[in-house]
């Protein structure tokens, strides 16, 4: 891919403001389009520079792929995290996490997990990202649900729920 010689030259940036500009590229691209569309010319053409630039301040797509992956899911973790602690009960807290996932507010995150589980068949960085975040989805599944039973809202046979930690 050419630069377009009538586009203006793109400014020049200190490294670690270029690399938070193409990370913050393919974080809205993952949204808009999944993780498949992150590539090194589409985030070029993003940005307005040339796509070799995109190598330079990336590992590789792989690599980038998987941290983006790895950027969107953290945080609605922590937003859903957030918005549960903020319930007064435990069963409220529930609630409120599974509105938010069922509600279809966040349908551009899960393309992305989905997105995440398909390439991460092939991709060994995309893999180990999915796998982290499952875990810790799982945690925050867990504390809520022992919380639950620590309460005496919520009854589970499981040891895993019980709320000695």
């Amino acid at each position: 891919m050419t630069v377009d010689p009538s586009l203006p030259r793109a400014r020049r940036m200190r490294p670690e403001d270029r690399r938070e500009q193409i990370v913050a590229a393919a974080r809205a691209l993952a949204l808009e389009e999944g993780l498949d569309a992150i590539s090194r010319r589409t985030l070029a053409a993003r940005i307005g520079v040339a796509a070799a630039l995109i190598g330079h301040y990336t590992t590789s797509m792989e690599d980038l792929v998987a941290e983006t992956f790895t950027a969107i899911s953290a945080r609605e973790l922590a937003e859903v995290r957030e918005l549960a602690t903020a319930r007064p009960t435990p069963t409220a807290a529930l609630a409120a996490t599974l509105a938010s996932l069922l509600g279809g507010e966040r349908d551009d995150v899960t393309a992305v997990w989905t997105d995440g589980w398909s390439l991460g068949r092939r991709s060994a960085p995309l893999a180990g990202a999915v796998l982290e975040q499952l875990n810790a989805w799982e945690r925050l599944m867990g504390d809520l649900l022992r919380d639950g039973v620590a309460a005496g809202e919520f009854r589970c046979a499981s040891p895993r729920c019980s709320p000695a930690r």
